[in-house]
C-alpha cells in the first residue's frame, strides 16, 4: 500500500476497518502488491542421495519410560546426524555449513532418518573431480557407519543417485525413493545397500582414470551384497568393516611411541608397521564387543538373526596375516 493509491490507517481504527479498507483497495486495483521472490524450480541433475536411519529405533521409543531414555535415545540421534555432518549436530554448525555447501551436500534429519544428498555441481568441483567428491561422501558415511557401531547404533540404508529437489519445503527426488526402497526392502541387516548400476554410474565418473591399479581406495569401498529377500538382484553393500579397520585411528600404545623415538633407520619402519597392526586389532576389539552386546541385548530370534549375520560379516574382515588378530574374531553362539 502506498500513500497515492490508499490512505494510511488511522491510530483508531479497528483491524476489521483495516481488513475492508485492503480489500477495497485491492478490488479496485490500487493495492500494491509485493513481487514474488524468485523460485528455483526442479530440474534433472546428477545427486548420490542416501537414506540412512537406525535399527531398531522404533521398538526403544516404545520401550523408552523415563527421562532417562528419551535422553539415550536422543543422543544416539545426534551422534547419527553428528557422524553424516549434519550442521546443527556438529559443534560448528557455521564451519560444517560452509563445507557442505561447497561440496554440493544437503544433509535433512527425518526423526531417525537422516538423507544425504551431494551433487557434483558444486564451489568444489573445480578443484575436486565428480569422482573424488562422489567417492569421498561415500568415504564419510562409511566412516560415519563404522564410529556408529562402536557405540552399538546400527544403521541401515540405502542409496541410490538421480534428481535430488529440495526447496521450499518441497523434496522431489526419485533416488531418494530408491535408497528407502533399499533401506527397507533389500537391506535386513545392519548395512547399506546399493544398487549395481550405481556403482557401476560412479566408477564412470570423470576422474578415476587418473588412478592406476590398486592406487584407487575407492575400489575397497563396495562388497557384493545378496539380499534375503531379493537373492537375484545385484547388489552391493557398503564394505566398513575393513576400510575403517585400515585407518589410522589417531591411537597408539605408550611403549610403541617411545620405542619409535629411540628407533632409527629401517627400524622406525618395522616399528610403524606393527603400530598398525595393534590399531587394526584394537578396532576390531571394539566391534567384536559391540556386536556381541548388541546380540546378547536382542530379545527375538529374528533380531539375533540380524548380528548373527553382522558376526560372519565380522569375522570375514578378521586378516589372518598376524596371530594378534586371533583374539578378536567372534565365537558364532551355538543357538544362533
Amino acid at each position: 500500500m502506498t500513500d497515492s493509491t490508499a490512505e494510511q490507517p488511522s491510530p483508531g481504527q479497528t483491524s476489521q476497518q483495516i481488513l475492508e479498507e485492503i480489500l477495497k483497495a485491492e478490488k479496485e486495483g490500487t493495492f500494491e502488491k509485493s513481487p514474488e521472490p524468485p523460485r528455483r524450480l526442479p530440474t534433472i541433475t546428477d545427486h548420490l542421495v542416501a537414506f540412512i536411519d537406525i535399527l531398531g529405533f522404533s521398538n526403544k521409543i516404545i520401550a523408552a519410560k523415563t527421562d532417562a531414555d528419551l535422553k539415550e535415545i536422543y543422543e544416539e540421534v545426534r551422534t547419527v546426524q553428528r557422524e553424516l555432518e549434519k550442521p546443527s549436530a556438529v559443534e560448528d554448525p557455521f564451519e560444517q555449513e560452509d563445507v557442505n555447501l561447497d561440496h554440493g551436500k544437503k544433509v535433512i534429519a527425518l526423526s531417525d532418518g537422516v538423507v544425504v544428498a551431494i551433487t557434483s555441481d558444486c564451489k568444489a568441483g573445480p578443484v575436486m573431480t565428480p569422482y573424488d567428491l562422489f567417492m569421498l561422501e561415500i568415504w564419510t558415511i562409511i566412516i560415519a557407519q563404522a564410529r556408529c557401531v562402536c557405540r552399538g547404533i546400527f544403521l541401515r540404508g540405502g542409496i541410490g543417485r538421480g534428481t535430488f529437489f529440495f526447496e521450499d519445503d518441497i523434496l522431489l527426488s526419485p533416488p531418494l525413493v530408491t535408497a528407502y526402497r533399499l533401506e527397507t526392502n533389500c537391506a535386513v541387516y545392519p548395512v547399506i545397500v546399493v544398487e549395481a548400476e550405481t556403482v557401476d554410474f560412479l566408477f564412470n565418473q570423470k576422474g578415476r582414470s587418473r588412478y592406476k591399479g590398486n592406487a584407487d581406495p575407492s575400489l575397497k569401498y563396495f562388497r557384493p551384497f545378496t539380499s534375503p529377500k531379493y537373492p537375484d538382484a545385484k547388489l552391493y553393500m557398503l564394505d566398513y568393516l575393513p576400510v575403517t579397520r585400515d585407518e589410522d585411528h589417531g591411537w597408539i600404545f605408550r611403549e610403541d611411541y617411545d620405542e619409535y623415538r629411540k628407533a632409527s633407520g629401517e627400524e622406525k619402519s618395522a616399528v610403524l608397521y606393527r603400530r598398525d597392526v595393534k590399531n587394526a586389532a584394537w578396532f576390531l576389539g571394539h566391534h567384536k564387543k559391540a556386536v556381541l552386546d548388541a546380540y546378547q541385548a536382542a530379545d527375538r530370534p529374528e533380531v539375533k538373526e540380524k548380528y548373527t549375520w553382522l558376526m560372519n560379516y565380522h569375522n570375514e574382515c578378521v586378516p589372518d596375516y598376524d596371530p594378534i588378530f586371533e583374539q578378536h574374531r567372534i565365537e558364532i553362539p551355538v543357538e544362533a
